[in-house]
């Protein structure tokens, strides 16, 4: 927000509402509206769990960069930044959600299939299985 020179009308913040963590989002709406998802079946049947699609405007610099790097030049940035997808899972048992994933996917993607892309079959990260020497 620019400082104000004392001239014209004050300048107001282009967001009103202050930024929330994650974990505020979720239970502000209650586990009422998360719907639940199959993605795929998996060794001891289907793989299921709660989600909710949030829309949200990520904030800080590296937000910022990148909606001025869209824009062309900070000039040609009108100052707001884009919205993205945040899907949340809640499974059964957990008090609050346990994983959040942002995508530039559009809100209207059907869950399965957001849900399908956020939980790879196997993590690239996981460890691997150790296979006793012979």
């Amino acid at each position: 927000m620019p400082d104000w020179n004392g001239k014209g009308r004050k300048p107001v913040a282009r967001y009103r509402t202050p930024a929330l963590p994650l974990k505020a989002l979720a239970p502000a709406e209650g586990r009422k509206i998360y719907r639940q998802a199959t993605w795929r079946k998996g060794s001891k049947g289907p793989m299921r769990s709660r989600f909710k699609v949030h829309t949200v405007r990520p904030a800080g610099a590296a937000a910022r960069r990148h909606a001025i790097a869209q824009a062309g030049s900070p000039t040609a940035w009108d100052g707001t930044l884009p919205t993205a997808t945040l899907p949340s899972e809640w499974p059964t048992g957990q008090k609050t959600p346990t994983k959040y994933w942002l995508t530039n996917l559009p809100a209207h993607t059907p869950l399965r299939d957001l849900a399908r892309l956020a939980i790879p079959r196997r993590s690239a990260r996981a460890p691997r299985l150790l296979q006793p020497r012979a």
